[in-house]
């Protein structure tokens, strides 16, 4: 941990190139209120403030984008993973080359509908503060996404593989890691199958269901 002058410049990234095997459909064009999940996403991530915001499609880019609103698209970047097959790493990998300058990078997964602005606010305020080079999003004891990673982690992208994520490089390197405690249970759900999807309709009051 390290201390640091204070910075308002911060990036995110959003990953949305799965191909949705354990769904049977893409479930980025799942509805919730009226829109699909992943617009849904981008919207909750755009009202959190950040400098650059970069979407990485993959399966199915084209379906995806069309139902992104034209307004929408405007405010993001958005990339493409020829390669999405090969695991997560590869997304992140395609994502991170495309950030302007040494930046702090949110990572934010494209299947998780609920994003918590007061928990963004507190990590990006943790990160003001201490410079940790990893602010990560913690629920009951367990890593969850959003997450935040400093530049001295991010220049150890090209070290993923396949579906690991950024824990392995973390335990591998002399990495300061801050948990923030999060009790909002519906901020850590990632929808990967019809259950998921029907459990996080029936938990969260007021949100269309679209079978």
């Amino acid at each position: 941990m390290r201390k640091s002058n204070k910075t308002s410049r911060f990036g995110a990234l959003i990953l949305a190139a799965g191909v949705s095997s354990r769904m049977g459909k893409p479930k980025q064009l799942l509805s919730i209120n009226n829109e699909t999940m992943i617009q849904h996403v981008i919207k909750q991530v755009v009202q959190a403030g950040f400098n650059q915001i970069i979407l990485v499609l993959g399966f199915m880019d084209k379906a995806v984008e069309k139902s992104i609103s034209i307004k929408l698209r405007k405010k993001i970047e958005i990339v493409r993973n020829d390669q999405y097959k090969k695991g997560i790493s590869s997304s992140i990998k395609i994502g991170i080359g495309n950030f302007k300058g040494d930046i702090p990078v949110f990572i934010f997964l494209g299947d998780q509908p609920i994003i918590s602005q007061k928990l963004i606010l507190e990590m990006k305020t943790c990160y003001f503060k201490y410079q940790y080079d990893v602010i990560r999003n913690n629920y009951n004891n367990t890593p969850a996404h959003p997450v935040l990673l400093g530049p001295k982690l991010l220049k150890k992208v090209d070290e993923l593989e396949g579906d690991k994520g950024f824990n392995t490089l973390i335990n591998k390197n002399k990495i300061s890691v801050k948990n923030i405690d999060n009790s909002n249970n519906l901020s850590i759900i990632d929808i990967d199958t019809k259950e998921d999807y029907f459990k996080f309709i029936k938990l969260k009051e007021g949100y269309e269901c679209d079978q």
